[in-house]
């Protein structure tokens, strides 16, 4: 007698719940897959964090973070222009230093806050991209390298 292993469920065969368990099984990203949006989203919190900067700060501090060999993965979100760097986890920031990142239009994920990871049909419908896709065994950059990047940056002249 034989039997068959294979799960025919329609989780199973769903590319998008596929993509979300790759980026669980493969990056150790925490993702989630939301059946009725037909979204993956990252929760913010102990094991990721995220800063979300306009696209053209972004290059600019992919650039530097590269240089410094930190960089890590970046989703762009191509509706609002923004790129959104996945980072360790989230540290306390001082008011002034917010008010100073709220300046510069960077955003700063909190415990709690989703990010929204790219899915097929994301991908195809042009929304959201991997500008630099999440690597096996590779760490995030500290959440720290990248704010810190990001301020260092803004006292320079492009």
């Amino acid at each position: 007698m034989t039997t068959s292993t294979t799960d025919s469920s329609p989780a199973h065969l769903d590319p998008v719940a596929q993509r979300c368990a790759s980026y669980r099984r493969d990056f150790n990203l925490p993702a989630r897959f939301e059946a009725p949006s037909r979204c993956i989203v990252l929760p913010l919190g102990h094991l990721v964090g995220a800063v979300s900067v306009p696209r053209g700060q972004g290059d600019r501090v992919l650039t530097e973070l590269r240089m410094r060999f930190l960089g890590g993965p970046i989703v762009e979100n191509l509706e609002t222009r923004r790129w959104t760097f996945i980072t360790g986890p989230g540290s306390v920031i001082l008011s002034h230093a917010f008010a100073e990142l709220a300046k510069l239009r960077a955003t700063i994920g909190t415990t709690g806050d989703i990010v929204r990871l790219p899915t097929p049909d994301e991908e195809a419908r042009g929304v959201l991209r991997w500008v630099r896709a999440p690597q096996a065994r590779r760490a995030l950059p500290a959440h720290t390298a990248v704010i810190a990047t990001l301020r260092i940056l803004a006292t320079r002249p492009c």
